[in-house]
């Protein structure tokens, strides 16, 4: 997937979210809240490390986010909270779903990690090292 791809599925999904959670008096305050939401949602690529707050990326280098979805990045992964993470050297999180590095998977509570393979299906405050 393309990071326009995902930018726009993140975005679709985000609003489809709040739309359900509080309705939108009409189609001006839908379009209020796009801009923000759309703002919080850019990957900003800078010279190959994306930077988003809660958007979904695939990255040259490295990926830093705040809450991610999906992250996939050819040196590191760093989120808060995360979906999927797929890094060939470290994979960072407070709290993540899917964990896949090379070197190092670091979480508080991941339900999946798998690094060089070794694997854990769940991990509380883990850390996933290779060999």
């Amino acid at each position: 997937m393309t990071n326009l791809l995902l930018f726009a599925v993140t975005v679709a999904l985000y609003m489809a979210l709040w739309h359900w959670l509080e309705k939108p008096q009409g189609y001006k305050e839908a379009a209020k809240r796009l801009a923000p939401l759309a703002l919080l949602c850019l990957p900003f690529n800078i010279n190959g490390n994306v930077i988003t707050v809660l958007g979904n990326a695939k990255a040259e280098k490295s990926i830093f986010s705040v809450f991610s979805l999906y992250q996939n990045a050819s040196n590191v992964a760093v989120a808060v909270l995360a979906g999927y993470q797929n890094a060939s050297e470290n994979a960072v999180a407070v709290l993540a779903g899917y964990q896949n590095a090379s070197n190092v998977a670091v979480a508080g509570l991941a339900l999946y990690q798998k690094v060089s393979g070794k694997e854990r299906s769940f991990g509380a405050f883990s850390e996933l090292k290779a060999d």
